[in-house]
């Protein structure tokens, strides 16, 4: 995630690719709960259910996958 932070911060394109995010959203979305209570991770942003796997992650994990 601290790649897609620094990538969008300087107007680069992010660096998950689709298996990536899509293999990270399997293993992150059951802990999910866990990762929020201990203050990791800011509540998910509400997306489609079309949007592209990074996005689904990012937003997962509290971003807004459209911020620049």
């Amino acid at each position: 995630m601290h790649g897609w932070d620094l990538a969008k911060a300087i107007g680069e394109p992010h660096p998950i690719t689709g298996d990536v995010a899509g293999a990270l959203v399997e293993h992150t979305e059951p802990q999910l709960g866990d990762l929020q209570g201990i203050g990791i991770f800011a509540p998910p942003v509400a997306v489609g259910s079309g949007v592209d796997p990074a996005s689904r992650l990012v937003a997962l994990l509290g971003r807004d996958p459209d911020w620049s």
